[in-house]
């Protein structure tokens, strides 16, 4: 009954947006209690993340051959 009120509303009260699944959803800022400076992500650290995975993946390559090597061996 509550549906069929909300519906028939051109512009639905608040109390009705959500019942219509109508509420706008929150943005992430509001949920992490962030500022807008804390929101952006600047250059430099996109290029410290993309050097760390980089050297991470030259970590495990090297791991991984230095394994293929030992195996090879025994």
């Amino acid at each position: 009954m509550f549906n069929a009120l909300c519906a028939s509303f051109e512009e639905p009260p608040q109390e009705c947006l959500k019942t219509l699944h109508k509420e706008p959803p929150a943005p992430a800022k509001d949920f992490f209690n962030m500022t807008e400076e804390e929101e952006m992500i600047t250059a430099g650290e996109i290029v410290v993340l993309c050097i760390s995975l980089v050297l991470l993946n030259i970590i495990v390559v090297y791991c991984c051959r230095r394994r293929a090597r030992r195996d090879m061996q025994n």
